[in-house]
């Protein structure tokens, strides 16, 4: 992945086009415990055998140590499942006093398209051929590229695999998959 980024970047600067380029890159969620065993699966001789990759693990100890200072991992609604840093790069574009700057504003993965229609000056359409299409969710991130903090949503809610969450401000409920209760 590093090596094509490289090759992105070298392209972008040699075609003159590296300045007015808009880069989002944000990472996959929380280190990953599977096989849910406390010591991991597989053996270190298989990690990079690609027929085998899927059933390598370093457990539920480490993969809850990499997540530090969050909770839990990968699959789990707690931060250390859900947290992903989120990457913007357009040098023409975002205010040079907020280059290399962390913000904790809170957005997911609706606020990306907004982002883009923005940016874009594009509309999002009600209807294609005739059919009425899901309205747009979510909330432009461009203006954390000129230093406007964020609205926060009212809400966030999300499932993934049978676990829930939902946020409101700074407080968050997770239920566990087949769990009854709320914590």
């Amino acid at each position: 992945m590093d090596q094509n980024i490289g090759k992105l970047i070298q392209y972008l600067q040699q075609s003159g086009k590296l300045e007015n380029t808009l880069i989002m890159f944000l990472s996959d969620n929380g280190a990953c415990p599977e096989p849910y065993k406390e010591l991991g699966g597989g053996t270190m001789k298989d990690i990079n055998n690609p027929e085998k990759s899927d059933a390598i693990s370093y457990g539920m100890g480490w993969a809850n140590a990499s997540n530090t200072p969050y909770r839990k991992w990968k699959t789990e609604l707690e931060e250390g499942g859900i947290a992903t840093p989120f990457i913007a790069y357009w040098p023409k574009e975002i205010d040079k006093r907020e280059r290399n700057k962390i913000t904790n504003s809170t957005s997911y993965l609706i606020d990306i398209m907004p982002t883009i229609l923005q940016l874009a000056k594009a509309c999002y359409p009600a209807t294609y051929s005739n059919i009425a299409i899901q309205p747009l969710e979510g909330r432009s991130m461009a203006p954390a590229f000129k230093g406007t903090n964020l609205t926060q949503h009212e809400y966030m809610y999300w499932e993934h695999e049978g676990n829930e969450a939902i946020r409101k401000g700074n407080w968050k409920a997770v239920k566990d998959n087949g769990k009854k209760n709320w914590l």
